[in-house]
């Protein structure tokens, strides 16, 4: 069950108004356009998720502050008394993963990514101690475009590729 829908947020919703409206620079076209593909890939996980989890409560766009620190997590699933996040992307290039750092194919590091991978779920998990909820949570970085690849990762890395989507929302709904 969905309890808060995926939507536009705020400051997309005026760039595309804007848009309409005036000539926009190259980098705020590049940016609509990021966030445009951000969300198709959320989505596209929001397909599979309603049709695999019948019992759980699905949440998205989550907003939070933490010890003055902002954090959002794009889809939270809570089913079978643990919580599920979802990190979700939509790449549109091939990417490796070494050391639980994610990689362009010419060896530099996806900062953003590496970034959040390791900020969100500490961020979580403290939002969680403060507010006194003891269940136990799984962050997975989920790559949701089917044409390209992540290397390099094995099944304790918590990534999963768009192939390996449906079959772990069915193992977890039937626990």
């Amino acid at each position: 069950m969905i309890i808060k829908e995926r939507k536009f947020d705020d400051e997309l919703s005026y760039l595309l108004q804007v848009s309409i409206r005036a000539k926009l620079s190259e980098t705020d076209n590049e940016s609509i356009n990021v966030r445009i593909k951000g969300i198709n890939g959320e989505r596209r996980f929001d397909d599979l998720a309603i049709q695999y989890i019948k019992h759980g409560l699905i949440l998205n766009n989550l907003q939070f502050i933490v010890n003055k620190q902002y954090f959002q997590i794009d889809t939270l699933i809570i089913m079978n008394n643990e919580i599920y996040i979802f990190e979700i992307k939509n790449i549109h290039y091939d990417i490796f993963f070494k050391d639980n750092y994610f990689y362009f194919n010419n060896g530099a590091p996806i900062e953003k990514l590496n970034e959040q991978r390791t900020r969100t779920p500490k961020l979580f998990n403290q939002l969680l101690i403060q507010n006194h909820i003891d269940l136990p949570f799984n962050y997975y970085t989920t790559f949701v475009n089917p044409d390209y690849k992540v290397y390099g990762y094995s099944s304790q890395d918590n990534v999963l590729e768009f192939h390996m989507i449906p079959k772990m929302l069915q193992t977890y709904r039937n626990w």
